[in-house]
C-alpha cells in the first residue's frame, strides 16, 4: 500500500472519530429527550386497604390483614399485635425482628408456591418505608427483574430490582419494589429477563397506594433559576470520586462479554493458525449461518410492541443515523479523498447496513434500554434493503463502483 492511500485512510480514519465524537452527544441527547412516560395496560387492580385480620401468629405477635388484588392475587399488610401501646414503634429491634422472621415464615411455607404472576407482596413490611413493596417468587431459570412506576403527570421511575441475594440473575427473587407514589395509582411492569437478553415474562399491574402518615405533599415544588455555585457531594452522591467496586464491576462485565470472547477466541486462531477438523468446522460453519436468523427471531419475540411504538421517536433518529446520515457523511467525505470501487463498498457495509443484532445482546448484559434496541434492530433491518439499494444506485449512477 503506497504511503499516499495510507495517509487516506489515516484522515479519513480521523474524521470518523472526531465526527463520531460530536454525534454521539448529540444523538444521545435527542434520544434521551424522547424517553416520555408511558402508559402501560394493567392486569389488575392492587387496591391495599387495612383489610380483615386473615391470619395470626403468636409466635411473633403479627396480625396479617389480607387485600384483594384481582385474578386471585392477594396483597398483605403486617401489623404487630401491640401497635396500640403507647411505647410502640417500628424502630424497635424486637419488632423489626419480629416482622423479619414472620416473613421468612410466609417465604418458606411449603403449601404455597410464590412466581412471578402470583408473588408474595407485602406493602411495608417493616413500617419504615410507606412507599415501598417487597415482593418475593421463583423462576424456573436464572432471570434477572428490572421494574417500571408509572403515574400520570409524573415521570417513569425504572430501575433494575435489587435481588437480596446480589446476584443479577438467580432463580430466587427477593427485593422491595422501591418508587411508588403514596396517594396516586401506580402502574407498574415487571419485565424479567433471561442472561441472553430474551425477555421470559413481563408482569403488569396497577398499586393504589395510600397517602402518606405524614401528610406531606408528595411532590416537590420546582422554581426555574439559575445558580453558579458547584453541586456539594451528598450522602448519598458519589462526589465525582473514584469508585474501584464500580470500576471492577465495568471490567468484569467488559471480560464476560460474550461478543468479545468469541472475537478473541477467533484471533487467536487467526493469528497461530489453529484449524478445526473438518467435522466440527462444518457443524459450526451451520450453527454460524443459523445466528442471525435466530438471533432476529428472538428479537422480534421479545419486542413488546406497545412499548416500541411509544418510542417511536428515539427508534426513527436512531435509524436515520445508522442508514441515512452517517453514510451520507462519510461516503461523501470518501469519495472527495479519492475513494472508489470495493473500498467505497467496504464503508458502505460498515457505516450503512442495519443495527447488528448482537447490540440487544449488549443492552440486555449492560442493565441498558433493551426495548429501545429491539426497536432500533428490527426498524433498520426493514428499512435497510431500501437504502443500502439507494446509495449502491447512487453510487454506480456517479460513476464511484
Amino acid at each position: 500500500m503506497s504511503v499516499k492511500r495510507i495517509w487516506k485512510w489515516m484522515i479519513l480514519a480521523g474524521v470518523v472519530l472526531l465526527a463520531l465524537a460530536v454525534l454521539i452527544p448529540i444523538v444521545v441527547v435527542q434520544v434521551s429527550k424522547a424517553f416520555t412516560a408511558q402508559e402501560q395496560a394493567a392486569r389488575t387492580d392492587w387496591t391495599f386497604s387495612t383489610g380483615d385480620v386473615v391470619a395470626q401468629s403468636s409466635q411473633w405477635q403479627v396480625d396479617l390483614t389480607e387485600a384483594d388484588l384481582g385474578d386471585g392475587l392477594k396483597a398483605l399488610q403486617l401489623v404487630p399485635q401491640d401497635i396500640e401501646d403507647e411505647d410502640f414503634t417500628y424502630y424497635d429491634e424486637d419488632v423489626q425482628a419480629r416482622l423479619y422472621q414472620m416473613v421468612q415464615e410466609l417465604k418458606n411455607n411449603s403449601d404455597l408456591e410464590w412466581t412471578a404472576s402470583m408473588p408474595l407482596a407485602i406493602l411495608n413490611p417493616y413500617g419504615t418505608g410507606s412507599n415501598g413493596l417487597y415482593l418475593y417468587f421463583e423462576t424456573d431459570m436464572a432471570t434477572s427483574v428490572s421494574y417500571t412506576v408509572h403515574v400520570d403527570g409524573l415521570t417513569d421511575f425504572t430501575a433494575e430490582a435489587a435481588d437480596a441475594s446480589g446476584k443479577d440473575y438467580t432463580r430466587t427473587h427477593e427485593f422491595q419494589l422501591i418508587g411508588l407514589v403514596p396517594g396516586e395509582v401506580n402502574e407498574v411492569t415487571l419485565t424479567i429477563s433471561g442472561k441472553w437478553g430474551n425477555t421470559r415474562q413481563t408482569i403488569h399491574f396497577t398499586v393504589d397506594m395510600p397517602e402518606t402518615r405524614s401528610g406531606y405533599a408528595t411532590q416537590l415544588e420546582v422554581t426555574e433559576g439559575e445558580s453558579t455555585a458547584a453541586q456539594a457531594g451528598g450522602k448519598h452522591g458519589d462526589g465525582g470520586g473514584f469508585h474501584p467496586a464500580q470500576l471492577k464491576k465495568a471490567l468484569l462485565g467488559v471480560c464476560k462479554n460474550p461478543i468479545l470472547l468469541g472475537i478473541l477466541a477467533g484471533l487467536l486462531f487467526s493469528v497461530t493458525g489453529w484449524k478445526f477438523p473438518t467435522l466440527i468446522n462444518k457443524t459450526l460453519g451451520y450453527f454460524a449461518d443459523m445466528s442471525t436468523p435466530i438471533a432476529l427471531i428472538a428479537i422480534g419475540a421479545g419486542v413488546r410492541i406497545g412499548e416500541a411504538f411509544a418510542r417511536w421517536k428515539p427508534t426513527l433518529i436512531a435509524a436515520f443515523v445508522k442508514l441515512i446520515a452517517l453514510p451520507g457523511v462519510f461516503l461523501t467525505l470518501a469519495v472527495v479523498l479519492g475513494f472508489h470501487g470495493d473500498q467505497l463498498v467496504a464503508l458502505l457495509a460498515m457505516l450503512g447496513l442495519a443495527t447488528t443484532p448482537s447490540a440487544y445482546i449488549m443492552a440486555k448484559n449492560m442493565k441498558n434500554d433493551d426495548v429501545l434496541t429491539s426497536g432500533i434492530i428490527v426498524v433498520t433491518t426493514l428499512l435497510s434493503s431500501v437504502t443500502v439499494t439507494g446509495w449502491i444506485f447512487l453510487l454506480r449512477s456517479l460513476g464511484k463502483i
